[in-house]
């Protein structure tokens, strides 16, 4: 992941992540199709750009930025949150799970480093993001 800023937009910081195309399977493209279907939904980032990057043998996608990581958080409070804190962060992964699986998708790969907090306005909103595992529940 990269942090840069978007000129075009006017946006000040955007997160960019890329992967090259020599890979021999991509999961970035994988996250760009997801992130676009559960786009939308709340606690999940705005998808700003995307494409490949011919000249450069690159896929990259532009998002939305967002703030700490759970598993940051944690470090930070002492590995200590209070009852409240669990309860109010609990309640939002319930709610990001239920959208993910509304849309018949599974993530497979919750943990603290992929739930992030968002910033300015969305700072108490509790983000999930890396949907690169992902897989749909419909034959």
């Amino acid at each position: 992941m990269y942090l840069a800023y978007d000129l075009k937009n006017n946006r000040n910081e955007v997160a960019v992540k890329t992967e090259s195309l020599r890979m021999p399977y991509s999961q970035l493209l994988k996250e760009i199709q997801i992130a676009k279907v559960l786009e939308g939904g709340v606690g999940f980032p705005r998808l700003l750009n995307q494409g490949i990057a011919l000249e450069n043998q690159f896929v990259y996608m532009v998002s939305q930025l967002l703030g700490p990581t759970l598993d940051d958080l944690w470090r930070l409070c002492d590995r200590k949150f209070s009852v409240k804190t669990t309860l109010m962060l609990f309640y939002q992964i319930l709610e990001r799970l239920e959208h993910v699986h509304s849309l018949s998708y599974c993530h497979r790969d919750v943990k603290p480093v992929n739930l992030m907090m968002g910033i300015g306005e969305h700072s108490n909103t509790l983000f999930l993001v890396d949907y690169g595992i992902s897989r749909s529940v419909l034959d």
